[in-house]
């Protein structure tokens, strides 16, 4: 995770996030997260004031650091389809990390309607600077000639699509199976949008050096 937390802390957030993707934001209770942990709501009170505080803090460990990913490739200095195969293998490989299901959690809360709900206006702001700044992303792509003449929009709603398959896939995972599928998101993705597809092999080996720069700088 992002921070360090107390074991009592983490686990909450764990079990929260496993209860909300199997029965949803509205269907799990501070009483099942409780019960789920082992401990008393009174103890789980003690960390988080109620059930939203859990989501926020879970939304916004996956939402903080997507943002600062993804601008950290708008900064870089490379071209854009750089940029977007280098920002891919990025997010994917950063989803699977996480100690929790980061996407199902954020899925479920959409598909509810969680998310339009007050106290989650923040949320609202960050997942909305993430989009625009991945959608930036393509409207330089096609400015520039790199991509051919898409709709940056649907490319972007088709990327998150893409990789909220790896809500299905993530548990199964092994390092080498998670590197071969951020490529196979990232080698689709840009094969759909390249401008020139027999540019592809240069464009993914510029995108692992800069993945590699990038992570180094952290």
């Amino acid at each position: 995770m992002a921070a360090p937390r107390s074991d009592s802390r983490q686990r909450i957030l764990l079990e929260a996030a496993a209860l909300f993707v199997r029965h949803g934001y509205h269907g799990t209770s501070t009483r099942d997260i409780a019960a789920a942990v082992g401990v008393r709501q009174q103890s789980l009170f003690h960390h988080f004031p109620s059930k939203q505080h859990i989501l926020v803090e879970l939304l916004d460990i996956d939402l903080d650091a997507a943002i600062v990913r993804v601008r950290a490739v708008r900064r870089s200095g490379a071209t854009p389809a750089v940029q977007l195969y280098a920002h891919l293998l990025r997010d994917v490989r950063a989803v699977v990390a996480l100690p929790f299901d980061s996407l199902g959690v954020f899925r479920g809360a959409h598909q509810e309607g969680v998310l339009s709900e007050p106290g989650f206006e923040q949320q609202r702001r960050k997942f909305t600077r993430f989009s625009r700044e991945l959608r930036a992303i393509v409207e330089d792509g096609v400015a520039s000639s790199d991509f051919r003449d898409v709709q940056p929009a649907f490319v972007e709603r088709a990327i998150s699509a893409l990789v909220i398959e790896l809500t299905w896939l993530r548990g199964s995972m092994q390092r080498a199976s998670v590197d071969q599928f951020a490529n196979e998101v990232a080698g689709f993705v840009l094969r759909t949008v390249l401008h020139d597809p027999k540019q592809l092999n240069k464009v993914r080996k510029a995108a692992e050096e800069l993945c590699t720069k990038l992570d180094g700088a952290v």
